[in-house]
């Protein structure tokens, strides 16, 4: 049986832990808030062929928690680092809830180093958080006061966001929250992107300083209570070539409460991925997302619209049950040999790329990006969701 190896990083501003398991292309993950390496437990054993590499963020885990200023940037750039100092290139991103954000704005600091974007129940893409990390927002009462009371707290949190059994994983988690420095990494971590109003950071803020985006797709539980899944519902439909992949009754840990069908649902996404390449922004779309910043639509509202325009059965295509997703790799039987595998694709022909690609639930045969430069359309909906991710004045 594979172990995973321990490593450790001095970078110079913190410390970074991390474990990792094979060989092969590498395969980052990352944790969210309070959270650690320890989180993909489950998911490691099944990657093969795969060079995994499971981060313990700043603040988090066995990573040191030194006096910073733990603003997403911040991370970013430490995570930025970590990738340069081990030279991972063509790299594959999983980032779950606050690392879903790391990963985005990764985007800005390692763009070139990144091939794919995976984001599970992810950060940074609305402004509705759970309540109690509103009230944690409320600054310096944590960090001056908070360190006796962040193991219980975030175990409590913890165990209402999953609805699987995951006592011993939290009471680890308390283990590694004791530690000096935890209240102090957690509130500047949350003050930064959240406030009393909710979510206060995204990507689509700086979209212009990124020249290409990498094909992407995202994964939600239903039943998430700290991230809705309507966030990501809502940026399928607003955005022509993504695809949302949704976990039935389960909470904000898919990877603890469905790892099997997590993992199905990553390789499904890994093989229609597979065929995609790069959106690339032309310098006109660069000059609308920046001249709609002061746009004043709401999400609802243009995810409505669309759906009016275009019809419900558009947006049931742009969501899939990872249910589904199970179903369809055991009717192929496919082995499922690992995550992101680079698996050779024959390009379809004629009815039978029709089919695949209304079962990928893409639009006119074109995944993320699809190879070419957005459309009007596609430009004017990307400008609205970056006018209206901007944080409330």
């Amino acid at each position: 049986m594979r172990e995973e190896k321990h490593s450790q990083v001095d970078l110079g501003e913190v410390t970074l832990h991390w474990t990792e398991v094979g060989q092969g292309p590498p395969l980052l993950l990352l944790h969210g808030l309070n959270d650690s390496h320890r989180t993909w437990r489950e998911i490691w054993p099944r990657l093969r062929g795969r060079r995994v590499l499971m981060l313990d963020l700043p603040g988090h885990g066995l990573s040191s928690r030194p006096d910073a200023p733990y603003t997403l940037d911040w991370n970013a750039a430490q995570v930025a680092r970590f990738i340069e100092h081990l030279d991972l290139r063509s790299l594959d991103l999983v980032g779950h809830s606050y690392g879903g954000g790391v990963a985005q704005w990764l985007l800005l600091k390692s763009r070139h180093r990144i091939r794919r974007l995976a984001l599970l129940s992810s950060g940074g893409l609305g402004h509705e958080v759970y309540p109690w990390l509103r009230l944690a927002s409320i600054p310096f009462v944590i960090e001056a006061f908070g360190q006796h009371f962040m193991a219980p707290i975030a175990g409590f949190a913890m165990s209402r966001a999953t609805t699987s059994d995951a006592r011993a994983e939290i009471a680890l988690l308390a283990s590694y929250l004791r530690q000096p420095g935890s209240a102090r990494a957690f509130s500047r971590t949350v003050r930064d992107v959240i406030r009393w109003r909710g979510q206060t950071r995204s990507i689509f803020d700086r979209i212009e300083e990124v020249d290409e985006l990498p094909p992407m797709r995202l994964f939600w539980g239903t039943r998430d209570t700290i991230l809705p899944i309507a966030q990501g519902t809502a940026l399928a439909a607003l955005l022509e070539n993504c695809e949302l992949i949704r976990f039935e009754g389960r909470g904000h840990f898919v990877q603890w409460e469905e790892p099997q069908l997590f993992h199905h649902a990553l390789l499904r996404a890994a093989q229609a991925l597979e065929q995609d390449e790069p959106t690339r922004r032309s310098e006109r779309l660069r000059q609308t997302c920046q001249s709609a910043i002061a746009g004043e639509d709401s999400l609802a509202q243009v995810d409505h619209d669309r759906r009016s325009r275009r019809g419900e059965r558009h947006g049931r295509r742009k969501c899939i049950s990872a249910e589904t997703v199970e179903r369809t790799l055991e009717a192929e039987d496919h082995p499922g040999p690992c995550l992101m595998s680079d698996v050779q694709h024959t390009p379809p022909s004629g009815h039978e790329a029709q089919r695949r690609r209304l079962d990928e639930g893409t639009v006119n045969g074109r995944g993320p990006g699809g190879g070419m430069p957005l459309s009007r359309n596609e430009a004017r909906r990307l400008s609205q969701l970056i006018a209206i991710t901007r944080p409330p004045k």
